[in-house]
């Protein structure tokens, strides 16, 4: 089902620094529908909501982890598609290296993880054999990124209210 399960044994004093992290972040945020303006409310289960600031955090933490450059890679892609069926939205993408190693990734979310990583294209011949390992290369650079800090000063996507420091670039 592609949904994994975590449990935590916290003492009392990391338990409330998680807490308070989480309940910051886990607010119903209703959203606005681009094309009629109306706003939708947040359909989400409180447990969804707290899963989803707990990867808000961790994302957060990962992207400051290079500080030097203003942000780092948040993931790294060896990319074995076609740029034609990336552009496309065709095809699909294997994890590896991880717990979920194996499962699949659409396109879709293939784009999204590409605007924050570091992108390594693979050519594959025929029998799936590498023929060729490129070096990383990044979309959107540390300069853009703050350039777009600069600009936007916050998240753009309508109703969300994410600081600058918390935005993707495809955002």
């Amino acid at each position: 089902d592609g949904l994994h399960e975590y449990r935590l044994v916290l003492d009392p004093e990391g338990a409330a620094v998680l807490e308070a992290a989480i309940e910051a972040l886990s607010a119903p945020a209703p959203t606005q529908d681009e094309d009629t303006g109306i706003r939708e409310p947040d359909l989400r289960t409180s447990d969804q909501r707290r899963a989803d600031a707990l990867l808000d955090l961790v994302r957060t933490a990962v992207a400051g982890m290079d500080t030097r450059a203003g942000r780092g890679a948040k993931a790294t892609l060896l990319l074995t598609m076609t740029f034609e069926d990336l552009r496309a939205r065709t095809g699909a993408a294997r994890t590896l290296g991880g717990l979920d190693t194996g499962t699949l990734l659409a396109p879709d979310t293939i784009r999204r993880l590409a605007c924050d990583a570091e992108v390594i294209p693979v050519v594959l011949g025929s029998r799936s054999q590498v023929l060729d390992q490129g070096t990383a290369v990044r979309l959107f650079t540390p300069a853009m990124t703050r350039q777009l800090w600069l600009r936007d000063g916050g998240c753009t996507y309508p109703g969300c209210t994410a600081p600058a420091r918390w935005t993707d670039a495809h955002h």
